[in-house]
């Protein structure tokens, strides 16, 4: 109103003033305008001090982001407080997982405001993620029964470093994480951590390769296995590389709500990774038994004495303790299910074993053992503490001889019987070092002097791996004997502990096994005859090291001539006339 009069009193000045002052008078108006607007000003900036001083802080609201509605520009926390934001572009990039801080005032009417501070984990809190991250620890998995995740025996790395030098595993181990600090799986957003592993090693005749192992390795995921073609001298070089990804969980992640994952951390392990059962060795109490070859229920007993330590040295003042799988000695009689078994426990060897004696038994399968040879147990191992982490390593355990005779206090001990059957006495025409033939190669054969015909039974089982039958001739008399078959037929088997025992100069055709047959000690192999470098009807017999192809001692058990006596470890020389106790027992 005051602004309409004030026009209406222009306009009757101009009315009455001379139209040469029109213009001093419009610069009077415009003056007092800006009189007025000058008034309105101070007294609006009185207004605002006065509101200001009449503001109180009143805390702040601190969580962390659980959900963002970018087009009605509402943001949750996972306490439930939701939050508009009115001025986006003030706001740096909110990312689920991210902390938010809002500083509150009142300004009146209880009316209540404040700036959103977005803490970006890519950001600001960098090393708060990279702390956070460490909640997941790369894990090595020894040698062990196959079991579910939950029941893995699970290693930090520290056990098994030798500083200095590296990380020291052997084939068969493999690589997981542990995770069970890490704050993830309740309901809205949380952190996610896994591993990418890459490996860079020695591809055995071809050099150096480098292979992704797993994109996404945490507890929950199956332990990967090392390369089966990496050198077991040169060591390989492993990367890990921690990612890390924000998820809306609801009991599961929501897939579509997790943010790219993010290298947060990388860590390098050269790895050194040696031989399965290299580091350990144990030694059994008794390794030589007296089993029958048809004796499929008796059984003997030894224990595991100790163990040697090859370059894995435990902290010291640390136990060792060494244990396997197997049927230990209770009340006198092996346990009937499978137990563990302590150093200096008597266990069970029988005539069957966790890997198969005959072939007959089925394929050897390690990776279900944890051994390479009959031995009587299973998952044989040594462990104790390194860097004050723990270790495990596999254990080689000693060859055993479950058929022996007797033992002849060392090397050779009592083996075989004579190759007839019971009763039978033979006559040996030539023993080891003989002058006509047994020599080199050859120097611990015996020729046992027999009727041609006479019946040929195995002195000690085995397989059949060689049979010659169809030898017509004997070229005792020929002068060049380029092209004689010298063992004339023979039958060849080989026995558990790999040496192979050689039946020569049987009658043509009469060779009654073939090759792949399983031959208890006693069994009828065929008949003495004179086929090859024969000078006359008898069995040629030695037993071969099949490393060097040359003959080995060997001793019998067998009854003295003239005394009737039963005697082992013997050792018959040129004219004996030894008694066969073959099938007599």
């Amino acid at each position: 109103a005051r602004h309409a009069g004030e026009v209406a009193v222009a306009g009757r000045i101009e009315d009455d003033i001379h139209a040469e002052g029109a213009e001093l008078a419009g610069w009077r108006l415009r003056g007092t305008q800006l009189e007025q607007l000058a008034a309105t000003l101070e007294r609006i900036g009185g207004d605002y001090e006065r509101l200001c001083r009449e503001v109180r802080p009143r805390g702040s609201i601190r969580g962390e982001v659980a959900a963002y509605d970018g087009a009605s520009r509402v943001m949750t926390l996972t306490d439930g407080t939701t939050l508009a934001v009115h001025d986006l572009e003030s706001v740096p990039a909110i990312v689920l997982g991210s902390d938010v801080t809002v500083q509150l005032v009142e300004v009146g009417g209880g009316l209540r405001s404040g700036a959103i501070v977005v803490e970006s984990p890519g950001l600001i809190n960098e090393q708060v993620l990279i702390q956070k991250s460490k909640c997941l620890q790369l894990a090595f998995v020894p040698n062990q029964a196959p079991v579910g995740n939950a029941g893995l025996v699970l290693h930090d790395p520290a056990g098994y470093a030798d500083h200095g030098y590296g990380y020291w595993l052997e084939q068969g181990m493999r690589l997981s994480a542990t995770d069970s600090e890490c704050d993830q799986g309740g309901i809205g957003t949380n952190d996610y951590f896994s591993y990418r592993l890459k490996l860079k090693y020695w591809k055995n005749g071809v050099g150096w390769k480098t292979k992704t192992l797993a994109l996404d390795v945490s507890s929950a995921t199956t332990p990967i296995k090392l390369p089966a073609d990496m050198s077991t001298i040169l060591p390989g070089t492993l990367t890990a590389e921690r990612y890390h990804t924000s998820c809306t969980w609801n009991g599961t992640p929501l897939p579509s709500t997790c943010t790219q994952p993010k290298l947060v951390t990388t860590d390098t392990y050269p790895l050194y990774v040696l031989p399965r059962n290299y580091y350990c060795a144990i030694d059994y109490s008794k390794v030589l038994f007296t089993l029958e070859d048809d004796d499929l229920t008796g059984h003997q007993t030894t224990m595991m004495n100790g163990a040697t330590l090859h370059f894995a040295n435990p902290d010291p003042n640390t136990t060792q303790t060494i244990l396997a799988t197997g049927h230990p000695i209770i009340n006198g009689a092996p346990s009937p299910g499978l137990q563990t078994i302590h150093q200096y426990e008597q266990f069970a060897i029988r005539n069957y074993d966790f890997f198969p004696i005959w072939p007959s038994q089925g394929l050897p399968n390690p990776h279900w053992t944890g051994v390479d040879q009959p031995s009587g147990v299973m998952w044989p191992h040594i462990k104790s503490w390194r860097n004050g982490a723990p270790f495990r390593y596999s254990c080689r355990v000693p060859e055993l001889t479950r058929d022996g005779i007797a033992d002849c206090g060392g090397e050779p001990h009592c083996l075989y019987r004579l190759p007839f059957d019971a009763m039978h006495t033979t006559h040996v025409t030539q023993g080891n070092f003989g002058s006509y033939t047994h020599q080199g190669s050859q120097a611990y054969a015996y020729d046992f002097g027999s009727p041609s015909g006479t019946p040929i039974h195995a002195a000690r089982g085995g397989v059949v791996v060689q049979v010659v039958s169809d030898v017509t001739v004997n070229c005792t008399g020929w002068i060049d004997k380029t092209n004689c078959p010298f063992a004339g037929n023979f039958v060849a088997i080989r026995h558990h502990d790999g040496t192979v025992a050689l039946y020569a100069h049987m009658i043509t055709n009469t060779p009654a096994v073939w090759v792949g047959n399983e031959v208890h000690r006693g069994d009828y192999l065929g008949l003495v005859g004179n086929t090859g470098n024969s000078t006359g009807p008898h069995l040629h017999m030695h037993v071969l090291n099949t490393s060097t192809l040359w003959s080995i001692p060997i001793r019998f058990e067998l009854i003295m001539q003239g005394t009737g006596a039963v005697e082992v470890c013997q050792n018959p020389g040129k004219n004996w006339y030894p008694t066969s106790t073959n099938n007599l027992w």
